[in-house]
């Protein structure tokens, strides 16, 4: 799949996996795991293999602090 394809696809989904996330930031998946177990990412683990990230959550790593 192309590049401006997958980041196409991943900007229309309200759930992202570790590995998308890991994508759309430029960072190994062990990063992101990094950030969700330090409590800065809230995800979703739905399975032993398979945790979910909102979107909206990732936006939220973004915003100034108050």
């Amino acid at each position: 799949m192309k590049e401006t394809n997958k980041s196409n696809i991943l900007k229309t989904k309200e759930f992202l996996s570790v590995r998308e996330v890991a994508s759309l930031l430029g960072c190994d998946p062990r990063s992101v795991r990094s950030i969700i177990k330090a409590g800065k990412l809230p995800a979703t683990k739905l399975l032993e293999r398979k945790t979910l990230i909102k979107k909206s959550n990732i936006d939220k790593l973004f915003e100034p602090w108050e």
